[in-house]
């Protein structure tokens, strides 16, 4: 009965180190996608484009057109009174991304 537990463990062990595995490689290449995808950009929107999450980066590049990266940008860079950001560049990206119907497959 020990040695059938000890099997069934080494197993499930092997099991999950495959599949992390898996995913660590499925990750890795979805951020090597990710910085393909921007690369043709300009430096300033590539820049804008390292601050923002996965989903939003894939919007900003992928499917936002120029005038729509340009108009993130700049609500990203407008300030209150006080020099406060009103908006990060992620929430600035979701709001063209609303306003324009635009969704992350």
């Amino acid at each position: 009965m020990r040695i059938s537990k000890i099997g069934i463990s080494i197993g499930t062990l092997i099991v999950l180190t495959l599949f992390t595995s898996a995913n660590a490689a499925s990750s890795q290449q979805n951020q090597m996608n990710m910085k393909g995808m921007c690369q043709d950009m300009s430096p300033e929107m590539q820049q804008f484009a390292s601050k923002l999450t996965m989903n939003n980066k894939m919007l900003f590049c992928s499917k936002f057109n120029d005038t729509q990266r340009a108009q993130a940008m700049q609500m990203a860079a407008q300030t209150d009174s006080y020099g406060k950001q009103k908006m990060t560049p992620d929430k600035s990206v979701e709001k063209i991304a609303s306003e324009n119907k635009l969704k992350n497959p």
